[in-house]
């Protein structure tokens, strides 16, 4: 294991650390009525716990040598590029458009992208996902989601 690793593993151990450390100070509650800390505290545990037992693992492995290029080298980051504009245009529309159609031309977007599948796959995915997410959250759930015109006529 290299320096580097052993110091990311570090880093995730103190993040762990404070995360259960600061949601401890919330409300833990009881098993059955979870406080505000509840959540948080557990997923804090299994980050300590998961960087502990990499760290284990890594020291009784022996050392490996890499450098920090290799494991970005042969990227397609002009994917990565795609995706973030795909979620950014997400982020714009959201609120004008609603939930359905913003979400409609993201997972779009994203299929013929990024999976570079046919338009008309791509498409039926993308409505499929969105109507289902959207009966899902809003419906199921509950979850309050902006109402664009979709929503308006049909929910």
């Amino acid at each position: 294991m290299g320096k580097i690793d052993q110091v990311g593993l570090a880093f995730w151990f103190i993040v762990g650390i404070a995360v259960v450390y600061l949601s401890y100070r919330l409300d833990l509650g009881q098993l059955r009525h979870p406080g505000p800390g509840f959540l948080p505290f557990w997923c804090g545990v299994i980050l300590c716990g998961l960087s502990l037992f990499c760290f284990i693992n890594g020291k009784r492995s022996g050392s490996v040598d890499i450098s920090i290029r290799q494991p970005w080298e042969g990227k397609l980051w002009s994917k990565s590029v795609y995706i973030v504009i795909a979620l950014l245009i997400f982020l714009f529309t959201f609120e004008t458009l609603g939930f359905i159609i913003s979400t409609i031309i993201t997972m779009f977007l994203l299929h013929i992208i990024v999976s570079q599948r046919n338009w008309l796959i791509a498409l039926s995915e993308a409505i499929l996902t969105s109507f289902v997410s959207y009966i899902v959250f809003a419906l199921w759930l509950g979850v309050q989601l902006p109402r664009g015109l979709i929503e308006r006529i049909f929910f």
